[in-house]
């Protein structure tokens, strides 16, 4: 696939934002390798949201702790934006791998 310059400096400052610096200068596989890592660690932070909106969920609805109508509602919108986010990150880091497998 060709990439514009435009979307070639895009993907690479993803690849940027979701590498550290040590893995820079690694080999396109490696880092292939380390991107397929992080993707996959996205899912245990998925999980751990998914937790925590059930556990207040469940605290509110079955009245175990005195959570307000309004810090429920808070809750749960900050851990779905934080999913959405987490879903938004994992799609640059496959767009990455996509980029960096073209690459090869």
């Amino acid at each position: 696939m060709n990439y514009t310059e435009k979307e070639k400096r895009r993907l690479e400052s993803y690849k940027k934002i979701h590498l550290n610096k040590k893995q820079w200068d690694l080999s396109i596989p490696e880092q292939i390798q380390a991107l397929e890592k992080k993707d996959k660690n996205k899912w245990f932070h998925v999980i751990i949201n998914l937790i925590a909106i059930g556990f207040f969920g469940y605290s509110y609805f079955y009245d175990v702790s005195d959570i307000s109508d309004t810090l429920l509602l808070i809750l749960a919108i900050v851990f779905i934006l934080n999913m959405a986010l987490i879903f938004y990150q994992k799609k640059q880091i496959k767009r990455v791998i996509a980029y960096l497998e073209n690459q090869k």
